[in-house]
């Protein structure tokens, strides 16, 4: 994995179409890719021991490592908070947080060479940005490093686990199936890695209650949708 860039930024990448603009799945792929990255900046956290689950509950720790700004920001929120709430709670509130960390992220994998994002306006009023994936290789390459983690005995680190976690959570597992046969039972290989890997079980519950969340939040999503083409 590329030390150079943060986790949320490898998962974008991961995440990302390879050939066309935007990201792997259905159209309701973009709020996964949103629920993803609040996930991916509280598993960070986690992994620097800068908060801590308890019973469902975040906990900060009270230490402060140096990370980017945005899980700077999300560790003074969750510090500052009144009382300790609980994983799912803190998902929801960070949603805006992680649309506006996705903006970021996406300019910096621009400024990195890794993505082109292009500005444009939709019936030349409403302001919009496309982003295309333009290091192929390095996608591949942590592609087949997630895999041979996956199918081999070899000690996952933090990094490999929470990006896997993270692919598991947001049901996007076919990112790592080479075709259609295979994908039935990469999902299952990922979901026995969380629930056995030493390190993931580190951050277990937190990825049990991120994708509990995010599957309520796309579940009630998908439902106002349903109920809104119906009137």
């Amino acid at each position: 994995m590329n030390t150079n860039l943060s986790i949320p930024e490898q998962f974008l990448i991961l995440a990302h179409h390879p050939e066309k603009s935007g990201f792997v799945g259905s159209g309701i792929s973009d709020e996964y890719v949103i629920y993803g990255l609040a996930g991916a900046i509280l598993l960070d956290l986690s992994r620097h021991e800068a908060i801590r689950t308890e019973n469902k509950v975040l906990i900060p720790t009270g230490k402060k490592p140096r990370l980017y700004d945005t899980a700077n920001q999300v560790l003074e929120k969750i510090t500052q908070s009144k009382k300790n709430r609980k994983v799912r709670y803190w998902m929801k509130k960070l949603d805006s947080t992680a649309a506006r960390y996705k903006k970021q992220a996406l300019t910096h994998l621009h400024d990195q060479g890794m993505m082109r994002v292009e500005k444009k306006k939709f019936l030349g009023l409403i302001p919009y940005r496309t982003s295309y994936l333009l290091n192929h290789s390095y996608r591949i390459k942590n592609i087949e490093h997630l895999r041979e983690v996956l199918y081999s005995p070899k000690q996952a680190r933090p990094e490999d686990a929470i990006l896997l976690g993270l692919i598991g959570a947001c049901s996007i597992s076919k990112i790592l199936a080479r075709d259609k046969k295979e994908r039935k039972m990469l999902r299952k290989k990922l979901k026995n890695f969380i629930r056995d890997n030493d390190i993931a079980g580190a951050v277990g519950e937190t990825l049990r209650e991120m994708q509990a969340a995010v599957m309520a939040s796309l579940s009630a999503s998908v439902a106002a949708t349903t109920a809104s083409a119906g009137n």
